[in-house]
């Protein structure tokens, strides 16, 4: 018999989050954590991500990308709009 359990864990932030990063050169980890307070309960919420450096570098690579990626979309979608107003203006 084969059993397995998974688990998600999703978490939310404002604007207003607080985040901080430290990188524990004796143990090559990296530390991210968020701080944001409930806007509704006033609770303050706290969410510590521990990673090892190569992980940590994986992930920034993945996000650099992925950012990139949505610039460009952003761009392209601008300039499709402008281009198209040009041509409803004549």
């Amino acid at each position: 018999m084969e059993i397995e359990r998974s688990e998600t864990l999703e978490a939310t932030l404002s604007q207003a989050a607080k985040s901080n990063v430290f990188v524990l050169r004796s143990s090559e980890q990296v530390d991210i954590d968020f701080t944001d307070v409930n806007a509704k309960t006033g609770v303050r919420h706290g969410f510590e991500l521990k990673l090892p450096l190569s992980k940590t570098r994986a992930l920034l690579k993945q996000l650099n990308e992925a950012i990139e990626e949505f610039d460009e979309y952003i761009a392209k979608c601008k300039e499709e709009e402008r281009l198209a107003s040009l041509i409803t203006e004549e």
